[in-house]
């Protein structure tokens, strides 16, 4: 019983993770604000390498790119009448089809894939939040059985 178990396990745990490419990362992106409770904030990836900052009025996210398995963030950072342009490098740990998981110098980021393109009204915004963290606590299910099943 278990050696037919053990294969079915594995397909399932791959076919939760996925290889970025521009499509599968193309989208809205969001996490937290952190210590602002019901706020989040992220980014909008669009696949012509445009990319849009959520909720962040300081930091604004204008292009990306994919190298291998990095993620390269540019556009503008603004703070007390001053702005500078930015290059943003992280590294993806971990794509599924809701979670993406970023390493950029060591701090790891975890953002939900919003399960509609954002609106600017809160309603559309909390039922966007709400249904992509239903979808990602449903589907990040790689990390939960290679823990617990791993030979």
């Amino acid at each position: 019983k278990f050696s037919l178990f053990l294969p079915a396990l594995f397909l399932l745990a791959a076919s939760c993770s996925m290889q970025p490419t521009p499509a599968s990362l193309s989208g809205s992106w969001i996490q937290p604000v952190p210590g602002q409770p019901g706020h989040v904030q992220g980014m909008q990836l669009l696949p012509d390498g445009r990319a849009v900052s959520i909720n962040m009025h300081t930091l604004l996210y204008q292009g990306w790119q994919l190298d291998g398995s990095r993620l390269i963030l540019t556009g503008k950072s603004m703070g007390n009448g001053n702005s500078s342009l930015f290059t943003a490098t992280s590294t993806i740990d971990s794509l599924s089809r809701n979670t993406l998981i970023l390493n950029t110098e060591g701090t790891r980021e975890v953002y939900t894939r919003m399960a509609t393109a954002p609106q600017f009204g809160h309603l559309s915004i909390r039922r966007s939040i709400r249904a992509s963290m239903r979808a990602s606590f449903a589907i990040n299910c790689s990390s939960f059985f290679l823990s617990r099943f791993s030979v």
